[in-house]
Protein backbone atom coordinates (compact mmCIF):
# COMPACT_ATOMS: atom_id res chain seq x y z
CA UNK A 1 0.00 0.00 0.00
CA UNK A 2 1.09 3.36 -0.57
CA UNK A 3 -0.38 6.64 0.23
CA UNK A 4 0.09 10.55 -0.68
CA UNK A 5 -1.94 13.34 0.55
CA UNK A 6 -2.73 16.55 -1.38
CA UNK A 7 -3.26 19.35 0.14
CA UNK A 8 -6.47 20.04 -1.47
CA UNK A 9 -10.01 19.85 -1.63
CA UNK A 10 -11.40 18.21 -4.59
CA UNK A 11 -13.68 20.43 -6.62
CA UNK A 12 -16.81 19.27 -6.84
CA UNK A 13 -18.81 18.34 -10.74
CA UNK A 14 -20.63 21.28 -10.61
CA UNK A 15 -17.64 23.66 -9.71
CA UNK A 16 -15.88 21.71 -12.66
CA UNK A 17 -18.65 22.09 -14.99
CA UNK A 18 -18.88 25.90 -14.60
CA UNK A 19 -15.42 26.47 -14.91
CA UNK A 20 -14.21 27.99 -18.65
CA UNK A 21 -12.06 25.42 -20.53
CA UNK A 22 -8.70 27.19 -20.17
CA UNK A 23 -9.42 27.06 -16.18
CA UNK A 24 -10.46 23.56 -16.16
CA UNK A 25 -7.19 22.59 -17.91
CA UNK A 26 -4.87 24.74 -15.15
CA UNK A 27 -6.79 22.90 -12.47
CA UNK A 28 -5.51 19.56 -14.37
CA UNK A 29 -2.18 20.83 -14.28
CA UNK A 30 -2.35 21.69 -11.16
CA UNK A 31 -3.49 17.89 -9.86
CA UNK A 32 -0.93 16.70 -11.98
CA UNK A 33 1.72 18.54 -10.43
CA UNK A 34 0.63 17.69 -6.91
CA UNK A 35 0.78 14.03 -7.40
CA UNK A 36 4.07 14.19 -8.93
CA UNK A 37 5.63 16.02 -6.27
CA UNK A 38 3.93 13.56 -4.05
CA UNK A 39 5.35 10.73 -6.01
CA UNK A 40 8.95 12.02 -5.95
CA UNK A 41 8.57 12.81 -2.18
CA UNK A 42 7.60 9.75 -1.10
CA UNK A 43 9.47 7.83 -3.69
CA UNK A 44 6.37 5.95 -5.05
CA UNK A 45 7.89 3.99 -8.08
CA UNK A 46 5.49 4.34 -11.55
CA UNK A 47 2.75 1.73 -12.67
CA UNK A 48 4.44 -0.93 -15.03
CA UNK A 49 2.64 -1.40 -18.48
CA UNK A 50 -0.37 -2.75 -17.90
CA UNK A 51 -0.01 -2.89 -14.17
CA UNK A 52 -3.42 -3.36 -12.25
CA UNK A 53 -4.10 -1.59 -8.61
CA UNK A 54 -6.99 -1.00 -6.29
CA UNK A 55 -7.41 2.81 -5.89
CA UNK A 56 -9.03 4.77 -3.41
CA UNK A 57 -9.23 8.27 -3.10
CA UNK A 58 -10.53 9.68 0.14
CA UNK A 59 -12.08 13.56 0.42
CA UNK A 60 -11.34 15.19 3.89
CA UNK A 61 -14.13 17.85 3.66
CA UNK A 62 -15.63 20.99 5.83
CA UNK A 63 -19.03 20.39 4.12
CA UNK A 64 -19.92 16.96 2.49
CA UNK A 65 -21.34 16.80 -1.04
CA UNK A 66 -23.72 14.99 -2.67
CA UNK A 67 -22.47 11.50 -3.06
CA UNK A 68 -22.33 11.67 -7.29
CA UNK A 69 -20.84 15.15 -6.99
CA UNK A 70 -17.69 14.29 -5.74
CA UNK A 71 -15.77 13.80 -9.53
CA UNK A 72 -12.63 11.91 -9.94
CA UNK A 73 -12.29 12.45 -13.07
CA UNK A 74 -9.43 15.00 -12.78
CA UNK A 75 -7.78 13.52 -9.90
CA UNK A 76 -7.56 9.81 -12.18
CA UNK A 77 -6.28 11.89 -14.94
CA UNK A 78 -3.10 13.00 -12.99
CA UNK A 79 -2.66 9.71 -11.47
CA UNK A 80 -2.21 8.30 -15.38
CA UNK A 81 -0.62 11.46 -16.51
CA UNK A 82 2.23 10.57 -13.65
CA UNK A 83 2.12 6.50 -14.40
CA UNK A 84 0.49 6.23 -10.82
CA UNK A 85 -1.78 3.70 -12.21
CA UNK A 86 -1.60 2.36 -16.04
CA UNK A 87 -4.63 3.60 -16.96
CA UNK A 88 -7.68 4.57 -15.60
CA UNK A 89 -9.68 2.22 -17.23
CA UNK A 90 -11.93 -0.65 -15.67
CA UNK A 91 -9.31 -3.01 -16.65
CA UNK A 92 -6.30 -1.42 -14.78
CA UNK A 93 -8.09 0.14 -11.89
CA UNK A 94 -9.98 -3.25 -9.53
CA UNK A 95 -13.03 -1.50 -7.92
CA UNK A 96 -12.19 2.50 -7.67
CA UNK A 97 -12.94 3.53 -4.19
CA UNK A 98 -14.36 7.00 -3.19
CA UNK A 99 -15.28 8.36 -0.04
CA UNK A 100 -15.66 11.86 1.86
CA UNK A 101 -15.10 11.94 5.23
CA UNK A 102 -16.07 15.21 7.20
CA UNK A 103 -12.93 17.32 8.65
CA UNK A 104 -11.94 20.65 9.46
CA UNK A 105 -8.49 20.09 7.71
CA UNK A 106 -9.14 19.90 3.94
CA UNK A 107 -7.27 17.20 2.15
CA UNK A 108 -7.24 14.42 -0.68
CA UNK A 109 -5.69 10.79 -0.14
CA UNK A 110 -5.09 8.74 -2.57
CA UNK A 111 -3.95 4.75 -1.59
CA UNK A 112 -2.84 2.42 -4.18
CA UNK A 113 -3.03 -1.08 -3.20
CA UNK A 114 -1.43 -3.89 -5.69
CA UNK A 115 -3.72 -5.86 -7.07
CA UNK A 116 -3.93 -9.44 -5.56
CA UNK A 117 -6.71 -10.98 -7.75
CA UNK A 118 -6.82 -13.90 -4.73
CA UNK A 119 -7.36 -11.71 -1.86
CA UNK A 120 -10.10 -9.27 -3.72
CA UNK A 121 -11.57 -12.90 -5.22
CA UNK A 122 -13.40 -12.83 -1.33
CA UNK A 123 -14.52 -9.47 -1.63
CA UNK A 124 -16.61 -9.56 -4.54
Amino acid sequence: MEKMVLPIRIKSRNQIDRLHWAAKARLKDKYTYMVAQQMQELEIRKAKEKEKFRIEIISYRKRLLDYDNLDLKLILDACVRNKLIWDDAPEFIHRPLKEQIRDKEERTEIIRHLFDKELDAGNN
